[in-house]
């Protein structure tokens, strides 16, 4: 597998905590929708480049010379959540911002405090890999 074509960060942390904001900050240009509530619960990879354009997950993971490839093996479900974010026009143009979706409430944690007539939500993928 090749590696990604700039260094990375990767931000993680609770919903709402300012992610999205600080890239938003860094890039001197908004790319990425903030609020109180969540917003997304995908990945977001963000790169420097001569025009905007997104691509879904399986074109991103499909591409050899993003470097990518290996989150095939988190399966289909992280795949379809994830995104790329081409952008022109950006306050740094020397690495790659990966913007998580915000840590919720583990199902071990959420089913035990759980009352009757409750459901437990989930994003449909694990980190375990």
């Amino acid at each position: 597998d090749q590696r990604t074509p700039l260094p990375f960060v990767f931000l993680l942390g609770n919903h709402s905590s300012g992610k999205s904001s600080f890239i938003n900050h860094v890039l001197e240009r908004r790319v990425q929708n903030t609020g109180v509530a969540p917003t997304d619960d995908g990945f977001t990879i963000i790169v420097p480049g001569k025009e905007d354009m997104d691509q879904a997950g399986p074109s991103l993971v499909g591409d050899p010379d993003m470097g990518f490839s290996g989150l095939r093996s988190f399966g289909p479900s992280l795949i379809h959540h994830t995104q790329l974010k081409i952008r022109k026009d950006l306050g740094v143009n020397n690495i790659i911002l990966v913007d998580s979706p915000g840590m919720i409430d583990s199902p071990t944690d959420t089913m035990a405090n759980m009352g009757p007539g409750q459901v437990r939500y989930d994003r449909g993928y694990d980190f375990d890999g």
